[in-house]
């Protein structure tokens, strides 16, 4: 489907290629029964929860931020004009919101963020948290990697507690509690395995792991050791 997409990016946390975005749009635009006859315009803004909060403030007067705003062109039916709007995502937010389902990629990824202060505040014990509730249980052999390695640091005195941290966000964001199921599939027509999550009742199946799958190279999360 011939889409004119705009993608602009203003945030550090790694977003899906511009290619991915056309093809989600592409599909959604597919099952909607009204479309302008010209060739559709959209807009997608990816920012981080400093921007999202301000506009969530602007424009429907509430605090904090938010997953998306859309904005809906105020152009006339009579103009003939495709433009459809704008969609403002909030990156970290969405992360957060996977990383919450029970998603273990977004988990691995959010305790990178926080590692690093990237797109959210630093927060070394939100990373380890995350970081465990990844690797503990069905994982990726990198996940499991990452944590031994972060585990192999921590002196004997603390280990305690912070498996204390771990068994926390493991009793409110693991898979048993968040009722997904996570394991490793192949791409199709390739040998390369990934991490895939889904809810374990049919009726709420959400590939959240989709939504942020196709990061480049350059910006996907490398292993998050501490200081």
């Amino acid at each position: 489907m011939n889409i004119l997409l705009s993608v602009d990016r203003a945030t550090d946390v790694a977003s899906p290629t511009d290619a991915t975005l056309h093809g989600w749009v592409s599909h959604t635009l597919t099952q909607t029964a009204s479309l302008p006859e010209p060739t559709p315009e959209l807009s997608i803004r990816i920012t981080d929860n400093d921007e999202a909060a301000d506009l969530n403030q602007t424009y429907r007067a509430k605090a904090g931020p938010t997953n998306v705003l859309s904005f809906p062109a105020d152009v006339p039916a009579e103009t003939g004009s495709g433009l459809l709007g704008d969609l403002v995502i909030c990156a970290p937010l969405v992360l957060l919101e996977a990383a919450q389902q029970g998603f273990k990629t977004s988990q691995f990824r959010l305790a990178y963020l926080y590692r690093r202060g990237l797109g959210a505040p630093f927060d070394p014990i939100a990373a380890i948290g995350w970081l465990g509730a990844a690797a503990r249980g069905n994982s990726t052999p990198e996940m499991k990697r990452v944590y031994r390695d972060i585990w192999a640091r921590v002196p004997p005195e603390r280990q305690q507690e912070f498996m204390a941290i771990v068994d926390e966000y493991v009793a409110q964001y693991g898979n048993d509690v968040t009722r997904t199921s996570c394991r490793m599939t192949r791409k199709a027509g390739t040998y390369v395995k990934r991490m895939t999550c889904q809810f374990d009742d049919e009726r709420l199946y959400a590939d959240y792991e989709t939504l942020l799958g196709d990061l480049s190279p350059d910006t996907a999360p490398q292993a998050p050791l501490p200081e």
